[in-house]
C-alpha cells in the first residue's frame, strides 16, 4: 500500500511518498530466484547474467530489493525489458518492493539518457518516492 503525506511548502501543494519496506526474508527469497535466472559474473561475483546479455546487481538493502544496475550488452533488442519484466513478476510472487536510482550506465552514443531510464522504468510501475523527477530514488510496490 502507497502512503501519501500532504506537504504544504511555498504555498504549493506537493505530494511525497513514503518508502514502502518489505520483509527482508521476502527479499532474500526474491534474490535468490533472481540469481537462479542466470549466473555470477566471474569477474564481479556483485553480478548476475542473465541471458547472456544482462547484467544486474541486486542486494538486500534498506528492506527493499535494491537495483544497483543493470545494463544490457545487446542494447535496443529487448533483453533488458524481458529481464526487468521476470524480475518484476519475482518481486510480486514475495511481495517485495523494489528500489533504484536511476542513473545512466556506460558512456558513448549507446548509452541512455536519464530520461529514457526513467521512461523505461516507469512500464514497470516505478514511481520516485518523492514526488520529483529531478533527484531521488524510484520505487515499484509489488501489485
Amino acid at each position: 500500500m502507497i502512503r501519501l503525506k500532504n506537504l504544504l511548502a511555498e504555498s504549493k501543494l506537493i505530494m511525497i511518498r513514503e518508502y514502502t519496506p518489505s520483509n527482508p526474508a521476502n527479499i532474500d527469497k526474491a534474490i535468490r530466484d533472481i540469481e537462479k535466472l542466470g549466473i555470477r559474473n566471474p569477474i564481479n561475483p556483485k553480478e548476475i547474467i542473465i541471458d547472456n546479455s544482462v547484467f544486474v546487481e541486486i542486494s538486500n538493502w534498506d528492506k527493499r530489493l535494491w537495483f544497483s544496475s543493470l545494463h544490457s550488452m545487446d542494447r535496443g533488442q529487448g533483453n533488458a525489458t524481458r529481464v526487468m519484466q521476470k524480475i518484476v513478476d519475482i518481486a510480486d510472487k514475495y511481495n517485495v518492493t523494489i528500489a533504484l536510482d536511476a542513473v545512466p550506465f556506460g558512456t558513448g552514443e549507446n548509452r541512455m539518457s536519464r530520461s529514457q531510464l526513467v521512461k523505461f522504468y516507469k512500464k514497470f510501475g516505478f514511481a520516485f518516492e518523492d514526488g520529483e523527477e529531478d533527484f531521488g530514488d524510484m520505487e515499484r510496490v509489488p501489485e
